[in-house]
C-alpha cells in the first residue's frame, strides 16, 4: 500500500464537488484528515469517522461509516453510502455531528485514551497556529502498518525532523525521518506491545524495507497534507536524507513513583539501526522540541 491521493481527488476536495464537504471538516479541529492509498480517513477522537473511497475515474466516492460506533437504533442514521450527487455530499454534511455525537456515547463506554491523545498530538504539532514558528516536528502520518520478514508491526506516526529555527525552515532537502511509538499509561510499556517488541520490529522493518520508497511515500504524504491545509509550513519537503532515522518514544501520563519504565529499560541496549530517543512535555504540552527528545543513556540518568 502507497499513501498518496491522486491529482483528480485533491481538486476535488479543494475546488470540485467535494469543496463544502472539505470545508466543513478542514474547519473543525476536532476532526483530522489522514491521507491513505487514494483514499482519506477522518478521524474524530482518534476513531474514524468518515472513510471517503474515489471510485476509479468517475465523479462518485463511496463513503463508510463504522458500524461498530452505532447502537441498533442508531443505524438509520447511514443513508447514503457514496457521494454522487449534492444530496449525498449535504447528506454527509448534516450527519457529522449526529454520528460525533454516537462515537461520544461510545468512547463513554469504551475509552480509547491513547488514540485520542495521539489526534491532539498530530493536531498540535502541525496546526496550532498559536505555537509559532511551531515545534521541531511535523507529523507526516499515523498509523503506518507494515509487513517485513519476521515482524508485522505499526508506528504510531511517522514524522519529519524539521528544527523550528528560522534558517533549518528555509531549508527543504536532506531532512531526517523520525519514527514515533505512543505509550498511553505504565501499564503499556512491557508486554507483546511493549517497549522491547517495539524496537524488535522496527530494526527488522529498517532491514528489510524498501527505504528510499518509504521516505518518497512520506514526502508525498506531508505535501499534499500541507497542500490541504493540515501541516502549517511555508515549504514543501524536496528531499529526506539518508541518515539512520531516530524512534521516538513518548511515555504519556507516566506515574513517577512506578518503577515499571526501570525495568523494562534495563533490558533494552542502544540499537544499530536508528537512534532511539524518548520524549518530555514542554511545560505539559504536546508540541515536540529537539531539546526534550532524549537519548536512552539520558533518560536512565534521570530515572
Amino acid at each position: 500500500m502507497t499513501r498518496g491521493l491522486n491529482e483528480e481527488f485533491i481538486h476535488d476536495l479543494m475546488a470540485g464537488s467535494l469543496k463544502p464537504l472539505y470545508e466543513e471538516i478542514r474547519e473543525d479541529d476536532t476532526l483530522d484528515l489522514q491521507i491513505r492509498d487514494n483514499y482519506l480517513n477522518i478521524y474524530y477522537r482518534g476513531g474514524s469517522i468518515l472513510k471517503l473511497t474515489k471510485v476509479g475515474n468517475t465523479a462518485i466516492y463511496l463513503t463508510d461509516f463504522d458500524a461498530n460506533y452505532l447502537y441498533e437504533e442508531e443505524q438509520p442514521l447511514i443513508r447514503h453510502k457514496c457521494i454522487e450527487d449534492e444530496k449525498s455530499l449535504y447528506g454527509w454534511i448534516s450527519l457529522l455531528p449526529g454520528l460525533k455525537r454516537c462515537m461520544d456515547k461510545f468512547f463513554h463506554r469504551h475509552p480509547k485514551n491513547e488514540r485520542e491523545f495521539a489526534q491532539n498530538f498530530v493536531r498540535e504539532n502541525n496546526r496550532t497556529k498559536i505555537i509559532v514558528p511551531g515545534p521541531d516536528y511535523f507529523i507526516c502520518d499515523v498509523e503506518y502498518s507494515f509487513t517485513v520478514p519476521g515482524a508485522k508491526g505499526q508506528f504510531d506516526a511517522v514524522a519529519v525532523k524539521w528544527d523550528s529555527t528560522a534558517v533549518a525552515r528555509k531549508n527543504p532537502r536532506g531532512l531526517r525521518l523520525a519514527l514515533i511509538e505512543l505509550k498511553f499509561g505504565d501499564g503499556a510499556l512491557a508486554g507483546k506491545a511493549g517497549i522491547e517488541k517495539h524496537i524488535t520490529d522496527a530494526e527488522k522493518f529498517l532491514a528489510n524495507y524498501d527505504q528510499s520508497g518509504f521516505r518518497a511515500e512520506m514526502k508525498t504524504v506531508f505535501n499534499q497534507k500541507r497542500k490541504l491545509g493540515y501541516i502549517l509550513n511555508r515549504k514543501d519537503i524536496e528531499s529526506f536524507s539518508d541518515e539512520k532515522p531516530e524512534y521516538i518514544f513518548i511515555l504519556a501520563n507516566h506515574d513517577p513513583a512506578s518503577t515499571a519504565i526501570k525495568q523494562v529499560l534495563s533490558k533494552i541496549e542502544e540499537p544499530s539501526a536508528f537512534d532511539l530517543r524518548f520524549a518530555r512535555a514542554s511545560f505539559f504540552g504536546s508540541g515536540l522540541y529537539s531539546q526534550n527528545v532524549i537519548t536512552l543513556k539520558d533518560l536512565k540518568a534521570m530515572l
